[in-house]
């Protein structure tokens, strides 16, 4: 992996968030090797950045956790948009996808779309909703729209 002035943004910015205590949405695994980082050997680990976040449950106690940022091919898991960076031509892992599309299902609609699948007419009525939402920019709600689909296609 070769260090560039945008890999080196890239990294900088999650720093800045992790040092504020934010929350990086990350991945416990890469999304090239499917390894997880607590089953890699150290050499495994050097072929990927990765960073470790403080992560809180409901009781106020805390377990620190290992995420992968950069894949072990150089793929960016952390949405660059949400660290103030172009997303260039950046797309979201399936699992980045989901996470993302249950979160706007959950707060748009109060469907929780992890327990009941949607079928078609809540598809329907969801991306309708997707598109007339003026807080999504045009890429964030075909990402959603898409990964909406392909989960779809998945489960069929």
């Amino acid at each position: 992996m070769r260090l560039d002035a945008r890999l080196s943004a890239y990294l900088f910015k999650i720093g800045q968030k992790l040092h504020r205590k934010e929350r990086v949405e990350a991945l416990m695994k890469c999304p090239e090797c499917d390894r997880l980082v607590s089953e890699m050997e150290d050499h495994q680990q050097d072929q990927h950045v990765i960073i470790t976040q403080r992560i809180y449950n409901n009781n106020r106690k805390y377990k620190d956790i290992d995420y992968v940022v950069v894949g072990c091919e150089g793929y960016w898991v952390v949405d660059p948009q949400t660290l103030g960076l172009p997303r260039g031509n950046w797309w979201p892992t399936y699992e980045v996808i989901k996470r993302r599309l249950a979160a706007y299902a959950k707060g748009a609609k109060g469907w929780d779309i992890d327990k009941l699948a949607l079928d078609e007419d809540n598809r329907k009525e969801l991306e309708e909703d997707i598109q007339a939402n003026p807080s999504l920019n045009d890429s964030d709600k075909e990402i959603l729209i898409k990964g909406m689909n392909d989960d779809l296609t998945y489960q069929d």
